[in-house]
């Protein structure tokens, strides 16, 4: 019987919403209980919207205010390496000088000390004493060499 009930309620509820007013608010207000109204579900839709909208305007601008930082940090990092070529430049450039002139130094003072060995204390005083008296003379020798007959020796 229930399935009866309910075929002839599809079959004649329609034409009685459609003629009677009160049929028509009577099963509206039974609707709405579990269902929201067209108009507080659309007014709710367009604040998750608006929402939405203004959470991406915010997103928006925290990017391109990360973008500005990065592009800052970017050229401060650019700049410091310029400065630490330059700094290298200049010490390669140092050290070179120094190197130089160091290497300049300390080939003289070899020279000098090499000379003073072989001139001053080349021969023992006592062994100069013996050759004097057997008539053996000792020369000292002296000579500046061409650098040019070194060029490609280690």
């Amino acid at each position: 019987m229930e399935s009866q009930v309910k075929q002839i309620i599809l079959q004649e509820l329609p034409d009685i919403l459609q003629r009677d007013p009160e049929v028509r608010a009577f099963i509206l207000r039974l609707s709405r209980e579990p269902f929201v109204d067209k108009a507080a579900t659309e007014s709710r839709f367009d604040r998750m919207l608006e929402a939405l909208r203004r959470e991406r305007g915010e997103q928006s601008r925290r990017w391109e205010e990360q973008s500005r930082r990065w592009e800052e940090n970017q050229r401060e990092i650019r700049r410091t390496l310029d400065e630490i070529a330059a700094l290298r430049r200049r010490s390669d450039a140092t050290l070179g000088a120094l190197g130089a002139r160091w290497g300049l130094f300390t080939e003289a003072s070899f020279r000098s000390a090499l000379q003073g060995i072989l001139q001053d204390s080349w021969v023992d005083p006592a062994a100069r004493e013996v050759a004097q008296r057997l008539g053996i003379q000792i020369y000292r020798y002296a000579e500046d060499i061409d650098p040019a007959i070194f060029e490609g020796s280690p």
